[in-house]
């Protein structure tokens, strides 16, 4: 596994979490929990918002963290992935 690209993502993840963290407090919202659920502006509805833009972002980079940690060779082309099995 690439390390630094995996140390690399998680980074990116805190960055994009703390600039989240950070747009929440300057509205006065609380960050996310299991107590309170989403603070109204990031609902699915919401209108668009710098906060709302850096969930969509985290969300979609966990998703690639997540694939990256399960199975990235289904995120390769089937041409990549044949070679890569057909070469054991």
């Amino acid at each position: 596994m690439d390390h630094l690209n995996l140390k690399r993502r998680a980074a990116d993840i805190v960055t994009t979490a703390n600039v989240l963290s950070g747009q929440l407090a300057q509205l006065g919202l609380p960050e996310p929990s299991f107590q309170q659920g989403l603070p109204p502006n990031l609902l699915s509805d919401a209108p668009d918002s710098n906060a709302n833009a850096a969930k969509d972002r985290l969300l979609q980079l966990l998703d690639e963290f997540r694939a990256l940690l399960t199975e990235p060779a289904r995120l390769l082309s089937p041409e990549l992935v044949s070679r890569i099995h057909g070469a054991s």
